[in-house]
């Protein structure tokens, strides 16, 4: 009445569309267990970066700037009052890890300028001879000044209490290295930076190394003896000084990627603030 032969013949076509089946699905497996690993791998990665990003940044408590008497013609016959030194004052994020400042890069427009500066350790100055510009130009930066840290020595922010300045002098070139701290000015108000690189006026022979109109001091920058005075090399030249009513931008970048926006204005007057500072 039955066929054995048959049934066996069924059972064993079962048996390996049965076999098929369970290879397919542990392919199947193998692969979604791949890519799921590969997934959670650049989650983990996208999570730690993002950590970072927020919790690794500075955070500006505010800026101000220096104003000073600025010869905007070579007679020396016409002045007017300029913003030469951007101070901005910071602190490193709840929660962040140490933030070595010299490793910031700061994005830098205002008055028709754009540029990215660097710690003034990665710069160089323009080389002159005289007043005769040899090279082009320099590279531009920012020095850093401690207010209050735990290592005064250096520009690295360790803890919520450390508070360090970011300089960025504007329309000068220094090389106190070779003895050099120049200005340029240009036969105009409206625009007082040479852009070609002609030194219409400079510091006083007699002190290279004046203070005055500029504070040029970097936290980790070696000293020249007897004068105690940091050795500094960068050009910001090219970067005018600031009339009143211009506005700036500054985009802060740290080492973990970390990025904080500033936007500032110089006010609309600068009108007896010569040798003083204004909020920004």
């Amino acid at each position: 009445m039955f066929s054995t032969q048959n049934r066996g013949q069924v059972g064993i076509g079962t048996l390996i569309v049965f076999i098929a089946m369970v290879l397919v699905a542990a392919i199947a497996a193998g692969v979604l267990i791949n890519t799921a690993g590969l997934l959670q791998a650049q989650a983990q990665q996208t999570g730690e970066e993002t950590t970072a990003e927020v919790s690794g940044g500075v955070e500006p408590q505010s800026a101000i700037g220096r104003v000073a008497e600025v010869t905007t013609d070579s007679s020396g016959g016409q002045t007017d009052n300029f913003v030469n030194e951007i101070r901005i004052k910071v602190t490193g994020t709840a929660g962040s890890d140490p933030i070595n400042l010299t490793k910031t890069s700061i994005a830098y427009e205002a008055n028709g300028q754009a540029s990215i500066l660097a710690h003034e350790s990665e710069a160089e100055a323009a080389e002159r001879n005289g007043n005769e510009i040899v090279q082009s130009r320099g590279d531009n930066a920012y020095l850093i000044e401690a207010v209050q840290a735990e290592n005064e020595s250096d520009a690295i922010i360790e803890s919520p209490s450390d508070v360090y300045e970011i300089v960025i002098p504007l329309g000068v070139s220094y090389d106190v290295g070779q003895n050099s701290a120049k200005i340029a000015y240009e036969d105009s108000a409206d625009n007082p930076m040479d852009a070609t690189g002609t030194i219409l006026g400079e510091f006083p022979n007699n002190n290279p190394y004046t203070q005055d109109p500029y504070t040029i001091k970097d936290v980790t920058a070696s000293t020249l003896s007897p004068n105690n005075i940091d050795r500094v090399t960068f050009d910001n030249s090219n970067l005018y000084v600031l009339p009143a009513g211009e506005r700036v931008s500054l985009r802060l970048t740290t080492a973990s990627g970390a990025t904080r926006h500033i936007e500032v204005s110089t006010g609309n007057s600068l009108g007896g603030n010569e040798g003083g500072a204004i909020i920004l």
